[in-house]
């Protein structure tokens, strides 16, 4: 007994595929940029160019896969280049899409806040201390 249909298979592989692209995408290049201590336009620079190596190295794989599996890795390639959207709209927007978000929440809720509280408030979150770091002298 089959639980999916061909057709449902199909949605369910390309749904994990462009998540697992986007996911893989942002958690590698952020993580990458992060050790690095990249900044500004170089971080953004630096997320791209990793989101679209990330991407065309699943693409060779769909090339060399068959069936289900080239169709994942295809929108694997998919999720990794489509996530670049993500780090542009935090580059251009102060404290990116989270900050949009708590604004329009504030703004829902009747309170007003600006993207340059916000902007401070996920600045200071940054540059705290990474756990495990030690910061003494000795």
């Amino acid at each position: 007994m089959e639980i999916l249909s061909a057709e449902n298979k199909t949605y369910v592989v390309g749904g994990l595929g462009t998540g697992a692209g986007i996911f893989t995408g942002e958690f590698v290049t952020e993580s990458i940029t992060r050790a690095t201590g990249a900044t500004g336009d170089w971080k953004l620079g630096a997320k791209i160019a990793g989101k679209v190596l990330l991407g065309a190295l699943a693409k060779y794989a769909s090339n060399k896969t068959l069936g289900l599996g080239s169709y994942f890795f295809d929108t694997f390639a998919l999720g990794c280049w489509g996530s670049v959207v993500i780090d542009l709209v935090n580059r251009i927007y102060p404290g990116g899409a989270t900050a949009a978000a708590v604004a329009t929440a504030s703004a829902l809720r009747g309170v007003r806040t600006t993207a340059g509280v916000v902007t401070t408030r996920i600045e200071r979150l940054e540059a705290a201390p990474v756990a495990g770091e030690s910061h003494l002298v000795g």
